[in-house]
């Protein structure tokens, strides 16, 4: 999995490309979390959309709770997530939204960039042409 990272004004944007392997989540997130810290930016928006294997049909309920989890265990509490997935990973994402959730991560899991970036904070979002 590839990783990269785009520091705005009110968000951090990270961007998840590549095959999804559980194992290189660990690594990703404690990452994640540190680019957020080191510019004391609390809202992180993290685009899977690029994310192959991950998708309703390829992930495993399980493996989509160990994942929540695992974001729910290192998520700050005091932090706002929004992850953006194609429209087949939202079909599972939703029950790793629940997972988080219930654990008292603030999130949200959507295919909407518009609802993604209201999420993090940001008032309005107009499309490039």
């Amino acid at each position: 999995m590839d990783v990269t990272y785009e520091v705005n004004s009110s968000y951090l944007y990270v961007n998840v490309s590549g095959e999804f392997v559980f194992s290189s989540v660990k690594n990703i997130l404690p990452e994640v979390i540190e680019k957020a810290y080191s510019h004391n930016i609390k809202q992180i928006l993290c685009d899977l959309t690029h994310l192959k294997g991950f998708g309703a049909q390829q992930t495993s309920t399980e493996t989509r709770f160990n994942v929540a989890n695992l974001i729910a265990d290192l998520i700050p509490i005091d932090f706002r997530v929004a992850i953006l997935e194609t429209p087949m990973q939202v079909i599972g994402g939703r029950f790793g939204e629940n997972v988080m959730t219930d654990r008292g991560v603030s999130v949200k899991v959507t295919s909407s960039i518009n609802e993604a970036l209201e999420w993090v904070g940001v008032v309005s979002y107009k499309k490039k042409n």
